[in-house]
């Protein structure tokens, strides 16, 4: 089984803890009103899972970056998540240490693009030939 390499591992997983805090620096939300936000400004191309998302947002809550209230008039009951002001502090961290991570990843996958399509990647012409 290959492993996925450690600087990937952050991205992936530092760029999920980034977006929950910067989603929630800008109102409170359930679990589900989250996933949703993240699914409509990406367009339906990443949604991210229960599996996923409720234990970070667990681990960001005992972190005190967050804080959580039960909404026990809803049925079910649905916790609601609030930035704290350490999650405020968090999400300065985050952005800085993030930025040049993301514009990394982003400048690898144009040189790849590149490599596979050439300069008409929308025309899938470039690269060697096969065959």
């Amino acid at each position: 089984m290959k492993k996925t390499p450690v600087d990937q591992q952050i991205l992936i997983k530092g760029f999920l803890r980034l977006y929950l805090l910067h989603f929630l620096a800008g109102q409170e939300a359930y679990g589900a009103e989250i996933v949703q936000y993240i699914t409509r400004t990406n367009r339906g191309h990443w949604k991210p899972s229960p599996g996923s998302l409720y234990p970070l947002l667990n681990r960001l809550e005992a972190e005190g970056l967050i804080a959580g209230e039960w909404d026990v008039g809803s049925t079910p009951p649905r916790k609601r998540y609030r930035l704290t002001a350490d999650g405020k502090e968090e999400l300065v961290r985050q952005r800085e240490f993030m930025l040049p991570k993301m514009q990394s990843a982003i400048k690898m996958l144009q040189n790849h693009v590149k490599i596979i399509w050439g300069d008409d990647a929308k025309g899938g012409k470039g690269g060697p030939k096969v065959g």
